[in-house]
């Protein structure tokens, strides 16, 4: 299984929140998170616009006035499962070559390697809820070291 990057971002705007990002390629598969995530807590989540790659690794003012970003956490991921229909997410501008709606699993397990923790995150799409509507808990997971990073963008 390949391992990826991710980060968990503090964004002050338009009321505070937690994107997690998770590099998918090209572009970051982004999941707004309403409280701040913690072991052994299920959070309201949505999912968001897919963000630029840039985001890994900034921290600072969000470009037109929306606000300020903070790393929260950050380091590596594995997907431990993905299932369910496909449900169709947000509109992504990131390509810039217009509006792209990205299709995104019902439900996505994957394992986060972070500079404050090592956790199991499980996403899924609240059934009956509105589009875009997912719930995340994290749940400890005591495996210290991740996968060999082959699949991560090489160190500078």
């Amino acid at each position: 299984m390949a391992v990826r990057r991710y980060v968990i971002l503090e964004h002050d705007w338009p009321k505070i929140h937690w994107d997690l990002l998770l590099d998918v390629g090209s572009t970051l598969r982004a999941w707004r998170l309403w409280e701040e995530p913690g072991e052994g807590v299920t959070v309201r989540a949505e999912i968001n616009a897919d963000h630029r790659r840039i985001y890994l690794d900034y921290e600072g003012e969000v470009s037109g006035g929306r606000g300020v970003v903070r790393r929260w956490d950050s380091g590596v991921y594995q997907v431990v499962a993905s299932g369910g229909e496909q449900t169709l997410g947000v509109p992504s501008s990131v390509s810039g070559e217009g509006m792209e709606v990205e299709s995104c699993p019902r439900e996505l397990v994957v394992r986060l390697w972070g500079q404050r923790w090592h956790v199991q995150c499980r996403l899924w799409r609240v059934p009956g809820g509105k589009e875009g509507e997912y719930r995340a808990t994290f749940t400890a997971w005591p495996e210290a070291e991740p996968p060999l990073l082959l699949a991560c963008d090489p160190l500078p």
